[in-house]
């Protein structure tokens, strides 16, 4: 009967892996768990939204034993005009703050001079620096996109693809890509976002487990 279905409690939110549901195999009636069903994919695993300033955004739980890898997107205005946005791992408790970031940019401009391009990084920083001298209007929010790999795997020590585009204090716009790794042991649940002077106004991230099938 229909009522069976229309009648009950709506779930809400993707099934687990575990959750059940009927299947006709065949026109044999069987139980079958959701992990079955599903295929490659993205599963949302944490998020931050928020037009109220903050000093930090932190997301934390956001990976575990589950997904081997992550995808980050997110928007981010600071609220100091020419601040840069930074990031750091989060281990559940606190952020990874040691010396240990290692990364590597190649940065391109488009301003009323024309284009231009430079390079540049760290070998021991205690962050990564996503841009360079971002713009504190709500128009030129910085957007990122980050692939994170393994960060909850201990025997590992996290590696990340970045691209972060943003408007700089004097309107140019800009573009950082970069990879980066922490090297030292460790085993990272969350990230952590922050700028170099003041708050961050608004931000809109979400982090995504990518489906090992």
């Amino acid at each position: 009967d229909a009522t069976v279905i229309t009648g009950s409690t709506a779930l809400g939110a993707t099934p687990a892996d575990t959750d059940e549901l009927l299947i006709s195999d065949a026109g044999t009636i069987k139980r079958v768990d959701y992990s079955y069903l599903k295929s490659g994919g993205l599963v949302l695993t944490g998020s931050s939204v928020s037009s109220t300033a903050a000093a930090a955004i932190t997301i934390t739980n956001c990976f575990n034993s589950t997904y081997q890898n992550y995808l980050l997107v997110g928007s981010m205005m600071p609220s100091t005009d020419g601040s840069n946005l930074r990031f750091r791992l989060h281990d559940g408790t606190n952020a990874l703050s040691a010396s240990s970031y290692k990364y590597a940019t190649f940065q391109t401009r488009m301003d009323s001079g024309g284009y231009a391009s430079a390079t540049g990084g760290n070998d021991g920083a205690d962050h990564v620096q996503l841009t360079s001298g971002n713009n504190n209007d709500i128009s030129n929010a910085a957007s990122t996109r980050m692939f994170i790999f393994s960060p909850a795997v201990s025997a590992f020590r996290t590696n990340a693809i970045m691209d972060t585009i943003g408007y700089t204090s004097s309107n140019d716009l800009d573009r950082n890509i970069q990879h980066m790794k922490y090297n030292t042991a460790h085993t990272a649940l969350g990230v952590t976002f922050y700028t170099s002077s003041g708050n961050i106004d608004e931000f809109d991230i979400r982090v995504y487990g990518m489906v090992n099938s």
